[in-house]
């Protein structure tokens, strides 16, 4: 955790810093009018490398890493302008005004607060090692934790079976691919449910392991998905993606792994997604205590602070580019009227050149470095204008329209990148635009219909184990999954309908029994619960319109295969 110390060294320095910021951003600005302009860029890079030993000094190391970055930029920025690359020189000018922004606003943030969060600049400074071809940080890089505790497993461990492990480990690791292929394909954290499952299921058969840390930290995580208090981007998908490898592991090298330590950048990893969720209930605030995890900023307040850091958002960007449209085509007009020589007022083209120069300042402020440049060019040209010089056919009225139609386009292209995803999944028209039929609302309600069965199902097992394996609680349930065998035959979904009459006669046959003695196999019912999970995510995504693929019936059917061979070997 970073001292007060830092925050109040650099309110000694603020001023100093303050101003530096400001001459770096004025060298950057000359660099945009002028690419040749070597003193600019000279003055910008022996400012920055001041200011980051500066920050060195005083341990800002978020800010320290920042600097660090824009002086390779810098040196890049220098080497593409010698070449003539002319092509390759928007990136790194945009990603040096667009750090010195932030970092001003990181700065007033940590003098205000009095706290230090680099985790804001993550982001920018991510920005940076994409020009520099660096490898990206993670959320997690500034977060300190201690990743070695005791977990209080909460039971004696007489649940664990490295056996049954073993065997249903592939099985398990499909489960978690499932859930997590839904994830990716439907970007619905509602997916999860499978990956979850998966997890506890490896969890309580491992028992009290090393691994065993690592498992239940990675429920956490899952947990803190499907809050919804967290969010699920890219970055932490790829969190997802480290803990099936983990699961890999255990697949191809055996029950050994369990010995092993977990992998410490992953726990971290791990324990800072958690950290994230508001919640101190349940296994997320069984996590947080362990790990002494209080009191942590929140996912939601996080974005906000980083929002704030990186300048406006969609609904700013969107609302800014509008009203450029409309004054770039205020401005065409007006530069009409000049050409005919209509009732011009004095001043009339300086007016037109300071309107433009704004403009300008504005398309640098959106990124639009190009459109920045050409604009500025043509306002300054604009300022020396007289009426008898101006000509719509001349090559300088051209360019002066070519420029506004650079600055046009690259707002177009701007919206076009923050437009809204909606309504882009439907790709043929014709489908889109056709109704539910009254066939399709009724294969809706018999899905729904299944589906409550299949819950009703899953509330009879759970009273039944609860209960010591009173056979009272599934007297109705064989009759339960014949109905819904019927609604899912109906629907013409075959396997599934086959892995329904499995369940169904499996339950029968081997759990509907008179004798007071009689105790199922812990393991069968698991894998039981397997299959009906399996099918009623498969049945899920039908009633959302979101079909899953058939992936999760191999699931459910791999769980019926391994009931029937646990009871030929019983």
């Amino acid at each position: 955790m970073v001292t007060i110390d830092a925050c109040a060294s650099l309110g000694m320095v603020k001023v100093e810093v303050d101003q530096t910021l400001e001459q770096i951003e004025s060298s950057i600005r000359l660099v945009a009018d002028d690419y040749s302009d070597q003193t600019a860029l000279q003055t910008s890079s022996d400012l920055v490398r001041q200011l980051s030993g500066i920050f060195r000094l005083i341990g800002l190391q978020g800010a320290t890493e920042l600097l660090e970055e824009l002086v390779t930029v810098v040196d890049i920025l220098r080497e593409r302008l010698a070449s003539g690359d002319d092509a390759q020189i928007e990136g790194p000018m945009t990603v040096l005004g667009k750090s010195i922004i932030v970092m001003k606003r990181y700065l007033e943030y940590a003098h205000a607060k009095k706290k230090l969060m680099p985790v804001l600049l993550v982001g920018t400074i991510n920005e940076a090692r994409r020009i520099t071809g660096k490898t990206i940080l993670a959320e997690s890089d500034y977060f300190e934790i201690n990743v070695n505790v005791q977990r209080d497993y909460g039971y004696s461990g007489a649940n664990s079976d490295h056996e049954e492990l073993a065997k249903s480990s592939r099985r398990l690791r499909q489960m978690f691919q499932v859930g997590l292929l839904g994830v990716l394909k439907e970007k619905d954290i509602s997916r999860l449910k499978l990956v979850k499952r998966s997890l506890e299921r490896i969890d309580r058969l491992s028992g009290e392991c090393k691994m065993g840390l690592f498992w239940w930290v990675a429920q956490g995580v899952v947990e803190s998905f499907m809050s919804e208090k967290v969010e699920l981007d890219q970055h932490r998908l790829v969190v997802l993606g480290r803990i099936d490898r983990q699961i890999k592991k255990l697949v191809y090298e055996g029950i050994d792994v369990l010995d092993e330590v977990p992998p410490e950048k992953l726990m971290r990893d791990c324990l800072y997604i958690v950290s994230l969720a508001p919640s101190t209930t349940g296994l997320i605030g069984e996590v947080k205590r362990a790990f002494l995890m209080i009191d942590l900023v929140s996912d939601l307040s996080l974005q906000n602070e980083v929002g704030l850091m990186n300048g406006p958002g969609d609904a700013v960007i969107k609302s800014v580019s509008k009203a450029l449209r409309e004054e770039l085509s205020q401005i065409e007009d007006r530069l009409d009227l000049g050409a005919r020589g209509v009732s011009l007022e004095p001043g009339f083209f300086e007016g037109i050149a300071e309107d433009l120069k704004r403009i300008a300042d504005t398309l640098l402020m959106l990124g639009l470095v190009d459109a920045c440049k050409q604009v500025k060019q043509q306002a300054d040209k604009v300022s020396q204008w007289a009426e008898a010089d101006v000509d719509t056919g001349s090559e300088a009225y051209q360019a002066v329209a070519d420029s506004l139609l650079i600055a046009e386009s690259g707002i177009n292209q701007l919206l076009t990148s923050q437009r809204s995803r909606s309504g882009q999944i439907d790709q043929s028209g014709s489908v889109c635009q056709v109704s539910l039929t009254l066939l399709d609302e009724a294969n809706q309600i018999v899905v729904t219909e299944a589906r409550s069965g299949l819950a009703l199902t899953k509330r009879s097992i759970a009273s039944y184990i609860e209960t010591q394996f009173d056979g009272m609680h599934l007297q109705n349930v064989p009759t339960t999954l014949a109905s819904v065998w019927g609604g899912v035959y109906f629907l013409e979904l075959e396997r599934a309908a086959k892995v329904v009459r499995a369940c169904e006669r499996f339950i029968g046959k081997n759990l509907v029994v008179e004798d007071e003695e009689f105790k199922p196999k812990e393991n069968d019912l698991e894998t039981l619960a397997d299959a009906i999970t399996s099918i009623d995510y498969y049945l899920e995504g039908i009633e959302e319109q979101k079909p899953i693929g058939e992936s999760v019936l191999e699931l459910a059917e791999e769980s019926i295969a391994e009931l029937s061979t646990s009871l030929e070997a019983g």
